[in-house]
């Protein structure tokens, strides 16, 4: 199973979790920390404990804060025979420190004695027992909260700086509530635990390395180095040290999309997740970056990749209440494979007639498909959620149009060639 296939499958129980599963699959590959935001019954927990279960022999830690939680819930109690001793040591086992995941709900109602003890493990992996220093086997801490913290209170900004990533989660939507009904209602495995793993921890070993060769392409550092000017004369958050960490962070993204390199869409998806504090900084990174995107212009080669993960985005990411909203009735959502085709006959110059030929039966339905730009203004209109992708696809309209137009013209010569060969001597 590859990265993309395996973030597919969990983001395929839940219904407009997408963005949450990607960012937290992306987390476990970067081995960076992540916190979800959002109002009660999104989802949060359950998305982590999900995650958790799809990767074997993963040992998770689980701990909900509160005013009243103790150390000892996090980190194990007090060894009663080491204090016969004369020492102050915890019994470890089966708690944070010996977890591969570390989930802590409810992170911003703990108190400052349990704050205090988590700052040092979160960013150094470490924990000190009566003077040893314990290394935690620990990939990625998770947060999940209702609410963000005032910042003026003592050392809550030294927390949430220990989350790299952070993404406000949000509620299920009208468009998406029969969906995700018909779905509780018939599919067993919706919202649920993987009964078995699906990947392993030498698979997340192996993702890590391949995810953290993957090179920044100019156009990237560019996009980069103008995000964090804008940032600074705005008064945003984005540090020196984040500007640095913010290209590993997006290489497994682009990972998991199944790029060679890391292109500005994910420069400008990390920075989305990173470069804010509270909700006015997050609006405002937000239309920064946009702002940043659509003036720095796009490099050909990556306009037409944009444009074909955006169309492979859309169709696989509405559900069936927003294609009734638009009123596709479901026929296209079947598009991507579709386009992938096109896309491999391009790729093999014409090496086998007979998948043209094959290609020939399916051509009128995938031409219906490329009036893209009209479906996703359609999706606007039905207010659909969109992906960064679409809405950056949306942003090269003119780069996209040409490549359908293109596209087209050219399958088409290719079909006729094909059919005329076909006619005079059968498929070879």
């Amino acid at each position: 199973m590859t990265a993309a296939e395996w973030r597919r499958s969990i983001a395929a129980r839940f219904v407009e979790a997408d963005e949450q599963t990607e960012m937290v699959c992306a987390s476990l590959i970067a081995r960076t920390n992540a916190l979800l935001i959002g109002s009660p019954g999104t989802a949060k927990t359950k998305l982590l404990d999900v995650v958790s279960s799809s990767i074997g022999s993963f040992r998770s830690f689980y701990a909900c804060l509160s005013q009243d939680t103790t150390p000892e819930s996090i980190w194990g109690p007090i060894k009663l025979s080491a204090l016969q001793q004369d020492r102050y040591e915890r019994n470890i086992t089966d708690h944070a420190a010996e977890a591969n995941v570390i989930v802590l709900d409810e992170v911003f109602r703990c108190n400052g004695v349990v704050l205090s003890g988590l700052l040092d493990p979160m960013q150094n992996r470490r924990f000190r027992n009566n003077g040893n220093i314990v290394q935690m086997p620990v990939v990625s801490w998770f947060g999940a909260t209702n609410f963000l913290p005032d910042l003026h209170r003592g050392t809550w900004d030294a927390l949430l700086d220990r989350w790299q990533l952070r993404l406000r989660v949000a509620p299920l939507t009208a468009a998406g509530f029969p969906g995700a009904l018909r779905r509780s209602l018939e599919d067993p495995a919706f919202a649920q635990e993987f009964s078995a793993p699906i990947v392993s921890k030498d698979d997340l070993a192996r993702w890590h390395l391949e995810a953290d060769g993957l090179p920044i392409n100019e156009d990237s550092e560019k996009v980069l180095c103008t995000i964090f000017e804008r940032a600074q004369e705005a008064g945003l958050p984005l540090t020196p040290r984040t500007g640095f960490l913010i290209p590993r962070m997006a290489r497994p993204f682009a990972y998991l999309d199944g790029c060679k390199a890391v292109k500005r869409q994910h420069i400008a998806r990390v920075c989305g997740l990173t470069a804010w504090n509270d909700e006015d900084q997050r609006v405002a990174i937000g239309e920064l970056v946009k702002t940043v995107l659509d003036e720095i212009p796009c490099a050909p080669e990556d306009a037409e990749e944009m444009v074909l993960n955006a169309i492979s985005d859309v169709a696989t990411a509405l559900t069936p209440a927003a294609v009734d909203a638009i009123g596709a009735r479901g026929s296209w959502v079947v598009m991507d494979r579709r386009f992938q085709d096109v896309a491999m006959i391009r790729k093999r110059d014409l090496a086998r007639e007979e998948k043209i030929c094959w290609f020939s039966s399916q051509f009128a339905a995938v031409e219906r498909q490329m009036q893209i730009a009209s479906i996703m203004a359609s999706m606007q209109a039905a207010h659909v959620s969109l992906g960064d992708d679409v809405r950056l696809a949306i942003a090269c309209k003119e780069a996209m149009e040409r490549v359908m137009v293109a596209e087209t013209r050219d399958i088409r010569k290719q079909i006729d060639a094909a059919q005329k060969r076909t006619h005079k001597g059968g498929v070879r």
